[in-house]
């Protein structure tokens, strides 16, 4: 039959025919059957059409195949799943860095020392200040305890130098080894599913698993950590040596700090949830992108060059309206933080002047005390990121475990493995198929073939009436809906499947060449 491509909102339609095919549920009359495409507006319904003319001049519907989804894009744009973080995913997602336990206890104790060296210097410059304005020791003398005391911290900052480079250093080794080993497990993993797994799904959103999901998993446990972790140290250093110094002082600065946690918590929450839209939606563009590129004799062929570059503009615009949700609450969120900031050094600078107006604190104080102060907003700030950083780490890690989990349907190492070769007697009984990005359309339905040794067997028909399906049904590529295949009597989910495979030798129409890893 004569196909034509009919188009949804714009996007190429990909061509299906089979004989078993149902009979034209729509009729349209039309006097412009030289088109090559029909565009139909305002479908929702997940279907495709090809158009058939006759030669009255009418045009028939048929139901064909379609693979994605036909929906309003601006309303996906503006649609943002909930994904709840959970104390499980956590715990899990920290596990994976399981293996590099001692590498990243090495990193936690240089992290402790150089962030309890950096919190050293506050300390030392109040008491810097105090020995100038001290009026109680000579001009050498002061001279002298200065030089005692600068020399005593440039060794202290060579410490926290050298503990500062094996922290960043082992925390970003490790982190690329865990990235390493996730990846592998994720292909391997991959690699183990069965082939209808692969039919509903785009070799881009794969993609996409393997190596960003696996990234940002990857960040989330070493720089994200190492942050989030030197961030804690400094706040708790921080807090307690300002109540150390002023407890009444501390008591003015801590008033904002409920507040600003109130806002991290939600804004991560946030976050997380258009993180994880935001990777679907970018896992669907790699998918679309791959059938254009992959079918793109057939985009030129129609001629579509132009509207496929349209719809693929319209899909970068959904991403990107997407992106400026969380632009807009990161602008938000900091903006609101850093306000915070400011009023609570207003707050210090007010409360701490009549302190010192009133000798109840000295200069050196004061000023150790707004150093203080300020290294612990900064590390508040730096705690709320982490806190967000890790909400996209476990979105990505979300992702990526719902392939780990996954039970494949043809396991590869199970089954019966006969001890002698096989005869080669081969029978297809009562086969009733459909692909499983396909259910609805049945390729083989009550399909029967006996193929006897020794001879030579062609199976004629046209494209699209299920001679490949018949090859990979026999590979065990996929199982049949009913009815069952079976070699030498036996029935081929009993067997092993690499043992069947050995003894059968496929050449398929198009030969593909991969390159050596």
């Amino acid at each position: 039959m004569i196909t034509r491509c009919a188009c949804i909102k714009g996007a190429l339609s990909r061509l299906t025919s089979h004989s078993g095919f149902c009979r034209p549920f729509v009729t349209l009359r039309t006097t412009t059957i030289s088109r090559r495409f029909i565009t139909v507006h305002g479908l929702r319904s997940i279907q495709k059409q090809i158009f058939v003319p006759t030669v009255r001049g009418n045009v028939c519907l048929r139901i064909a195949r379609f693979r994605g989804n036909v929906s309003n894009n601006a309303q996906q744009a503006d649609k943002v799943t909930k994904v709840k973080l959970h104390r499980k995913d956590v715990i899990r997602l920290i596990g994976l860095a399981k293996s590099e336990k001692l590498v990243l206890i090495v990193a936690m104790g240089c992290l402790v020392i150089s962030s309890a060296i950096t919190m050293s210097v506050p300390f030392a410059l109040g008491k810097i200040l105090d020995m100038i304005f001290d009026k109680k020791g000579t001009h050498a003398e002061t001279m002298e305890k200065l030089k005692e005391f600068s020399i005593i911290l440039l060794g202290i900052f060579v410490l926290g130098g050298l503990t500062n480079y094996f922290r960043v250093y082992l925390f970003n080794s490790a982190s690329l080894r865990i990235v390493k080993d996730l990846r592998s497990r994720v292909y391997r993993r991959m690699l183990l599913q069965e082939t209808g797994w692969f039919d509903t799904k785009g070799t881009g959103e794969l993609l996409n698993r393997l190596v960003n999901d696996t990234y940002m998993i990857g960040n989330s446990l070493s720089q994200n950590l190492s942050d989030g972790l030197r961030s804690t140290v400094m706040i708790v250093a921080g807090t307690s040596m300002m109540i150390y110094t002023s407890p009444s002082l501390s008591l003015v600065s801590t008033c904002v700090v409920p507040c600003v946690a109130g806002m991290a918590i939600v804004y991560g929450r946030y976050v997380r949830n258009i993180t994880r839209n935001l990777l679907d939606k970018f896992a669907n563009i790699s998918k679309s992108v791959e059938e254009r590129l992959g079918n793109i004799k057939t985009v030129k062929g129609f001629c579509k060059e132009q509207e496929e570059s349209k719809a693929y503009e319209i899909l970068l615009t959904d991403a990107l309206n997407l992106g400026y949700k969380e632009v807009q609450a990161r602008s938000l969120f900091f903006g609101l933080t850093g306000f915070s900031g400011n009023v609570i050094i207003i707050s210090v600078l007010y409360y701490g002047g009549i302190l010192v107006i009133s000798d109840a604190l000295s200069i050196g104080a004061l000023t150790s005390f707004i150093l203080y102060a300020g290294y612990s907003a900064i590390s508040i700030n730096g705690l709320s990121n982490f806190y967000t950083e890790l909400n996209k780490g476990v979105g990505a890690a979300q992702r990526v475990w719902e392939i780990l989990d996954r039970q494949y349907s043809i396991p590869l190492h199970t089954g019966f493995v006969p001890k002698t070769p096989p005869r080669g007697e081969i029978k297809f009984e009562n086969i009733l198929f459909s692909f499983p990005s396909r259910e609805e359309s049945i390729i083989l339905n009550n399909f029967n073939l006996t193929l006897l040794p020794g001879e030579t067997t062609a199976v004629v028909g046209r494209s699209g009436s299920g001679k490949t399906t018949i090859s990979t049904l026999l590979l065990r590529l996929y199982d049949p809906l009913q009815g069952q295949v079976l070699l030498d009597g036996i029935d081929i989910k009993e067997l092993n499947p690499i043992w069947l495979r050995s003894h059968i030798g496929a050449v398929n129409q198009v030969s593909v060449l991969t390159n050596q890893i």
